[in-house]
Formats: structure tokens, sequence, C-alpha cells
């Protein structure tokens, strides 16, 4: 199945990235790498991997490594990465919503 990392989802590592800087640029460079690979090799075999989180909307959410939530949908034979997020923010309360726009 072909994987989307849409526009939204890209701002959202690059936001990951320069947070991560402050770390190292190796550490922020392996990061990007690694949830990357971990996005397409896992949501292209097994594009139900994640949980359904908002079911009305058909959004799904998969957790990487415990603190990096991924929001995707499943349109036929594609996935849709929509919001890549650090940690538990309030978006994760706004995506519940069954009435929100994606």
């Amino acid at each position: 199945m072909k994987v989307t990392i849409t526009e939204n989802a890209k701002a959202g590592l690059f936001e990951i990235y320069i947070h991560q800087l402050s770390y190292s640029e190796k550490y922020a460079d392996d990061f990007q790498y690694n949830i990357g690979n971990f996005i397409v090799k896992n949501l292209s075999a097994f594009p139900k991997l994640g949980h359904l989180f908002n079911e009305d909307k058909g959004l799904y959410r998969l957790i990487y490594e415990k603190r990096y939530n991924i929001y995707y949908l499943i349109e036929e034979d594609e996935v849709f990465i929509l919001y890549i997020i650090d940690g538990p923010l309030n978006l994760n309360t706004v995506l519940l919503d069954p009435n929100i726009t994606l």
C-alpha cells in the first residue's frame, strides 16, 4: 500500500527536528530517518496497525516510541499521514471530536 506523508505531517516532523537539534544534529537526523522508515515500512504492510481513534472520520492513531502520535487515514489503496505530533498535546483531544474537519 502506498504511504503519503502530507505537508502538514512534514511540518510536524520539522518542528520535532528543530527541537531535537538542541540535543544533537546526529540525534535529530537519526530520529527523522528512523520514524520515516517506521511509518513507510509498517503502514504500507499493515495499514490498520494503529488503533481507530475517531471512528466517524476513519482517523487512526499510531504511537511511535511511546511519545510521538502519528494520525492517518486509509483511503482505498493509500495511507495518508495527516499529523505527526510530539507528546500528549491538546490536539489529541481535538482530533477525537467527530465534528472536526480533516
